[in-house]
């Protein structure tokens, strides 16, 4: 099997038990180290249902990404006006960042948009994109990737990074071993190779990334999402709830 990220020949790495009946085969890159699953024939099982039971992080995870990316966009990139949000769920991150003052507008593939209705995609080029929570479920990354690089300047997105040493499969919750949705998993080097392909340039920490066409100084990149800077980096924009609420009802608020 080659690697999904670099085409290098990956080996064998190790096997675990996913959905708790399927064994299947991990293999690790030695040259990016990406792991990466064998070609996941269980997806459709998988997600029979797209959001699962097991993620009752789901609010507080919303809750922590918009301060987060209101921060990240306050400090690197003020100046932005169009924002979407890809693999939206039910667009609660959406519907967040707008009371926040982001023209964000929404995209899912397979989820219902229950929370950001009327604020669906429109365009086909904006300013910035995000995308938490997607790139460990993709069984052809680079193609995603792309896909996701041509909508937007900036990109920014969410996945963890292989620890150092690399566990094993029943060693970290990640692998999400009992659900079967995460097949990919990347280390810095991996996405230093993809920012590389897609003519970006890529700073990040375990959990939070960024694709971007200007150099982001790792030093500032830290600060920013550190205590300090929740208290350093203020948002100044008008939340847009009133606006909105006028626009689907024709009444002011």
């Amino acid at each position: 099997m080659n690697c999904l990220i670099c085409g290098s020949v990956t080996p064998l790495w190790e096997k675990a038990r996913i959905l708790k009946k399927y064994d299947i085969s991990y293999y690790q890159c030695p040259h990016c180290g990406f792991v990466q699953t064998e070609k996941p024939y269980w997806l459709d099982e998988a997600y029979a249902d797209i959001i699962d039971a097991e993620d009752i992080g789901i609010l507080a995870r919303n809750n922590d990404n918009t301060l987060l990316v209101s921060r990240l966009l306050s400090a690197f990139f003020p100046q932005t006006r169009t924002f979407l949000d890809v693999g939206g769920g039910y667009g609660i991150f959406v519907r967040l960042m707008r009371d926040q003052g982001f023209d964000f507008q929404w995209y899912d593939k397979y989820t219902q948009n229950l929370f950001a209705r009327g604020f669906e995609q429109n365009r086909t080029h904006y300013d910035v994109v995000t995308a938490f929570e997607l790139f460990e479920h993709y069984d052809a990354p680079l193609d995603e990737i792309r896909r996701i690089a041509e909508l937007g300047d900036a990109v920014i997105f969410s996945t963890l990074l292989l620890p150092d040493p690399v566990p094993k499969p029943n060693e970290w919750w990640y692998y999400s071993t009992s659900t079967g949705q995460h097949i990919s998993f990347y280390t810095k080097r991996a996405l230093v190779h993809c920012a590389e392909l897609i003519g970006r340039h890529y700073v990040g920490s375990n959990g939070v990334h960024i694709f971007s066409r200007q150099r982001i100084p790792y030093w500032k990149f830290r600060l920013c999402i550190s205590r300090l800077g929740r208290l350093l980096v203020r948002n100044r924009r008008q939340s847009l709830l009133a606006q909105d609420y006028e626009r689907l009802t024709g009444e002011k608020i």
